[in-house]
């Protein structure tokens, strides 16, 4: 599925004619069936503009054959029921009480077949780690993890074809966050997604993104693929995970070390020189 920025600008007005320049004048164009990571100052306006909850100042976002621009007339719901976007703020995003609730409201708003719903909802729910005992649980009675499993299954009940996680990992244990990347990877090769993620967890993107998007003072100012993680000219702009802080030191004392992207393959690596 297309979607492209075309000389693309967004003023935030902090009031007193105070503007702030977020994008100025920037183009790009996603890649189809691949995982795009964006980081920087726009945190969650990218992916807002793409699903028209905000418009841009300037230029225009091409999502298909529908443009967005700053007043243009647009059907929004054909945005919506293609592309999905699983925010982090949970009690904005669940708002019926039943999760058995919150997944037909969207089954019903974007599919047009109604025939096959409770199979849909039972294998939306299936796809992110969560049963079929889970169907007519009480929102409220869910933890903060369930909770924003059940706001991905509702954006999946639908089958979009582009989903985009606003720094949908926080929250989430280390271990948790391994499971959600497995279930992003597999949203992406299983389900033929196309996925974009706002987030400034760089540690979140490693070893699993295929490009890196860095957004900074309005600009363009970095752009990478998986093999970035150890470019310094990234970290320029963004904070340095610790196991690619650690691997740099260690290596600037006269070690070899390959690169890792994870901690357990790191102490392997180190237990195996040692012996």
């Amino acid at each position: 599925m297309e979607i492209s920025f075309i000389n693309l600008s967004y003023m935030q007005n902090n009031g007193l004619k105070n503007e702030r320049v977020l994008l100025n004048n920037i183009s790009y164009k996603f890649d189809s069936n691949s995982i795009t990571m964006i980081s920087g100052e726009v945190d969650s306006l990218i992916g807002k503009l793409i699903v028209a909850n905000k418009r841009p100042s300037k230029g225009t976002i091409k999502v298909n054959n529908i443009l967005i621009k700053k007043s243009n007339s647009i059907n929004v719901d054909e945005i919506r029921k293609n592309v999905a976007f699983v925010g982090h703020t949970i009690n904005k995003n669940v708002k019926r009480k039943y999760v058995y609730d919150e997944l037909k409201y969207y089954y019903e708003k974007y599919c047009k077949k109604q025939d096959s719903r409770e199979k849909r909802i039972s294998e939306a729910l299936k796809i992110v780690g969560l049963d079929d005992n889970y169907i007519y649980r009480a929102v409220e009675e869910l933890s903060y993890t369930e909770r924003k499993r059940v706001n991905l299954a509702a954006m999946l009940v639908y089958n979009p074809k582009v989903l985009i996680f606003d720094n949908y990992e926080l929250g989430f244990s280390d271990r948790e966050k391994k499971n959600i990347k497995k279930l992003i990877l597999n949203l992406k090769n299983k389900y033929k997604k196309d996925i974009i993620i706002s987030s400034n967890d760089i540690e979140f993107g490693m070893n699993f993104v295929d490009k890196i998007l860095v957004i900074n003072k309005g600009e363009i100012v970095y752009q990478g693929d998986n093999s970035s993680f150890y470019d310094d000219k990234l970290y320029e702009f963004v904070s340095m995970p610790k196991i690619v802080e650690f691997i740099k030191y260690v290596n600037s004392l006269g070690k070899d070390i390959l690169p890792y992207y994870d901690n357990k393959e790191l102490l392997k690596a180190i237990y195996r020189s040692v012996g």
